[in-house]
């Protein structure tokens, strides 16, 4: 809550006592609804968010994302836009974006995240030491490897000469 709210709650307040210290019940009336009001509207959002963040905070609460840890490979990017980052992590920077049916090169995955690179020096992005290119690794699917076909082999028949020295033992 603001220093501005709290002034216009505090006042607010005030107003409300003086009003429903008056004599005659109507004004009291108006003074406790004032008080209402004023409480309600400026504790409303204030009191909103302590308790979403009271819940947050809870750990018997919290739901973690369960991920799968990725295997070295070629992976296809699923996401529209999928943002590339300096960091395994939201807070990392972002270092541009790679687009629908992308294939990325996968060499390791830190919890939701997958490396799409070498480590190389950090100081090209003002970073210190080495640091890697990283993706959101839930927006991965494996890249499917094309069936080989089966291989032909051709006999010359000419230099071929196994089928003639065999005895045929079936008299």
């Amino acid at each position: 809550m603001t220093q501005k709210n709290v002034t216009v709650l505090l006042f607010g307040i005030s107003i409300g006592f003086i009003v429903a210290l008056m004599i005659g019940k109507p004004a009291r009336y108006l003074g406790w609804l004032v008080f209402l009001l004023l409480a309600f509207y400026f504790l409303g959002s204030d009191i909103q968010r302590f308790l979403s963040s009271a819940k947050s905070t809870n750990t018997s609460d919290k739901v973690s994302r369960p991920y799968l840890k990725l295997e070295p490979g070629t992976y296809i990017v699923t996401a529209q836009t999928l943002n590339i980052r300096l960091a395994p992590n939201n807070s990392g920077a972002t270092d541009g974006t790679l687009s629908a049916a992308t294939e990325v090169e996968v060499y390791e995955t830190k919890g939701h995240y997958a490396r799409i690179t070498e480590f190389f020096d950090g100081s090209e992005y003002s970073e210190s030491g080495n640091i890697a290119k990283w993706i959101g690794s839930d927006f991965l699917q494996l890249k499917k490897q094309k069936e080989s076909s089966p291989t032909t082999l051709e006999v010359d028949q000419s230099t071929d000469t196994a089928t003639d020295n065999v005895k045929d033992d079936r008299n």
